[in-house]
Parts: C-alpha cells; sequence; structure tokens
C-alpha cells in the first residue's frame, strides 16, 4: 500500500475522531443546564417541600417542609428499615442523594429515599418540558414515577 493510501487512512480517522469528540461534548450538559433542578419542589402529593442543591458536585434534595399529621404532629420516619431512625422526624431528611447531569435534562445515578416506605431506590430526576420534575425510583425491573413542581 502506498503513503498516499495511508495519508489518506489518518485523514479521514482524524476527521471521525473530531467528529466524536464534538458530538461527545454537544452531549455534556452545560453548567446552567446541570443547575437547572437547583431550587425547592412540591412532591406530587403536596406533603413535603424538597430543596435539591449542588452537593460537591452531584445534586441532594433535602425535606424543607412537611404537612403536619392529622393530630398536627411533625411526621416521624416511622418506616425506616433502621429501627434506630423511626423516630426522627422526615423535616430535614436527604432523600436524593448522589444525582449526577446526563444532559438532555435527565440527572441519573442517584438514590431516593421514601420516608412513606422507609427504603431507599436507584433513582433518575427528569426536567419536563413543562418545567414539572420525573422523580423515579427503581428497584430491579419494577419502577415508580413522582412529579414534583417548582416552588
Amino acid at each position: 500500500m502506498t503513503h498516499r493510501y495511508w495519508r489518506r487512512v489518518t485523514v479521514i480517522l482524524g476527521v471521525l475522531a473530531l467528529g466524536l469528540a464534538v458530538r461527545a461534548a454537544a452531549a455534556q450538559a452545560t453548567p446552567a443546564e446541570a443547575d437547572a433542578i437547583i431550587g425547592t419542589w412540591l412532591t406530587e402529593d403536596s406533603t413535603a417541600r424538597v430543596t435539591i442543591a449542588d452537593s460537591s458536585g452531584s445534586f441532594s434534595g433535602t425535606v424543607v417542609w412537611v404537612k403536619p399529621d392529622g393530630d398536627g404532629a411533625e411526621p416521624l420516619d416511622a418506616k425506616n428499615a433502621d429501627t434506630a431512625l423511626r423516630t426522627r422526624p422526615i423535616l430535614g431528611i436527604r432523600v436524593l442523594t448522589g444525582f449526577v447531569s446526563a444532559g438532555n435534562g435527565v440527572w441519573s445515578k442517584g438514590k431516593v429515599y421514601s420516608p412513606t416506605r422507609g427504603h431507599t431506590y436507584g433513582g433518575q430526576l427528569t426536567l419536563r418540558k413543562d418545567g414539572r420534575l420525573a422523580v423515579e425510583g427503581k428497584s430491579g425491573p419494577i419502577s415508580k414515577t413522582e412529579t414534583w413542581t417548582r416552588q
């Protein structure tokens, strides 16, 4: 094979590599897009507000308001799998941890804690076009999604 052939192959490979690099860079979220979920959100059942913040490069969400029980008492984490935590108030619990921007309005690789079930699930957050946040918890092939509204 001639020198000319190898030169052509090298140029083609270089162009392909450049195209792949540009495509990968375009898929990454800009800092403004990555921060789009920062703020306070009302849960789907309107019983809690969760503030999402940047936590050292990943995103976490903490309960900042919780609707009082029917008797006016502060709700407790009574269904926690860890019996030692069942008397702690739900107010202040971190229910979202470790979410990282995957681009295109999706945050993945995080965990969702459900005080109503007392379990932690793998999760994904998706910022919908209407501005609401889809919070998905997954356990094996089963998943549940709630839609939260920005406050």
